[in-house]
């Protein structure tokens, strides 16, 4: 993945809101998201989580501290995702208190949970899968003829603008899908190492308005079966279900 670095951007910024109860919760985050170099592509601002009602942002992230309690933290959470309808929501924790995350993890409407301390790379990486998401999203959502016929590139031109890609990795991976008649250019990126899986799990779910399963729900799910359903989602996609012991997955 190319390092992001002022350039000039497609469409409206994402707006990313760094939300904590108090100011030192904050700083840990603020220094990656300063040294990252990702001010082109989204537009951070500091929220007091007591203010709630003052939010505007399409991505919020979360810095989780032990005060107030982890029950504060479940109903701030849900009113960000239900109420306020924000697009992203991340919870940002120290490593230390992972075990209480854990066990509360069915009651948090995040839709993803990061340990600190974080890499650079490995942050940056995360916060462009999000906004890059967001802006699939908006694309798909703004349904411009252009986007409607050729997918695939305006797919690939929302990752080079965002910096997941370069434009020659872009080039390469068209003209490889060329050679692989039906083969998805996510599909394509990942073969050719430019993307990895997750990354292209949470853009086909903004191609296709498909929300991914959430730590919440993951929590909560029952697991203890995992099977291919004969049923098929509308545009071609299997339906999945998973079978799991202690031990290992085990397929069918």
């Amino acid at each position: 993945m190319p390092t992001p670095e002022s350039a000039q951007k497609k469409g409206p910024t994402v707006r990313a809101g760094l939300c904590a109860y108090s100011r030192p919760a904050l700083e840990e985050v603020g220094e990656l998201i300063s040294q990252a170099g990702i001010t082109g592509i989204i537009e951070v601002k500091h929220y007091d989580l007591a203010t709630m009602d003052l939010f505007d942002c399409d991505m919020a992230m979360v810095v989780f501290d032990l005060n107030p309690d982890i029950n504060q933290y479940k109903h701030d959470l849900a009113l960000l995702k239900v109420v306020k309808k924000i697009q992203v929501v991340m919870l940002l924790v120290k490593e230390e208190h992972r075990q209480l995350i854990d066990d509360n993890k069915s009651d948090l409407a995040a839709d993803d949970i990061f340990y600190l301390p974080m890499g650079q790379a490995n942050f940056i990486k995360i916060i462009l899968t999000h906004a890059a998401s967001i802006k699939i999203a908006r694309e798909r959502e703004s349904g411009g003829a252009g986007y409607s016929r050729n997918k695939a590139t305006a797919f690939g031109q929302t990752l080079v603008h965002n910096k997941i890609i370069n434009a020659l990795q872009l080039k390469k991976a068209l003209d490889h899908q060329k050679r692989l008649p039906g083969k998805r250019l996510g599909d394509v990126l990942v073969e050719l190492g430019y993307i990895d899986e997750d990354q292209k799990l949470h853009f086909l779910s903004s191609q296709l308005d498909v929300p991914l399963a959430t730590p919440r729900q993951y929590a909560s799910a029952d697991r203890t079966w995992f099977r291919w359903s004969p049923s098929m989602w509308p545009g071609g996609i299997v339906a999945l279900h998973w079978r799991k012991t202690a031990a290992n997955c085990a397929w069918p």
